[in-house]
C-alpha cells in the first residue's frame, strides 16, 4: 500500500504505523486515508506479463515464492495482491515462459 502527501506529492510505502509516524505532524496535508494502489487487471497487459516471466525467471533460478515476490514488488512497484493476480492469470493463460 502506498501513501501519498498532498502537499509534497511524495509517495511512501509500508505499513501504516510507519505513515503515522512520518506524518504526525501533518496529518491535514496528508492523504494517509486513501491508499495508491489499483486492481492488476489495470495494469497494461503487456507490463502484466513482464511481471509475470520476470517472477517466473526468478523462481528458476532457485529462489523461493516469497522472496520471489518480494523481488518482484521492489522492481515493478506492485503489491503482493497484485502479484498474486498477475501469478493466477499467466498460468491460466499459459503466459511465456510457460507455453
Amino acid at each position: 500500500m502506498s501513501f501519498v502527501h498532498s502537499e509534497t506529492s511524495r509517495t511512501h510505502k509500508g505499513d501504516s504505523s510507519y505513515h503515522r509516524q512520518c506524518c504526525r505532524a501533518r496529518p491535514p496535508s496528508c492523504r494517509s486515508r486513501v491508499p495508491q494502489s489499483r486492481a492488476a487487471k489495470d495494469l497494461p497487459i503487456e507490463q502484466r506479463q513482464t511481471i509475470f516471466r520476470t517472477l517466473v525467471e526468478i523462481q528458476d533460478t532457485g529462489v523461493g515464492v516469497a522472496a520471489a515476490r518480494t523481488e518482484i514488488t521492489k522492481r515493478f512497484s506492485v503489491t503482493d495482491a497484485q502479484i498474486k493476480d498477475i501469478e493466477r492469470e499467466g498460468l491460466d493463460q499459459q503466459w511465456p515462459p510457460l507455453e
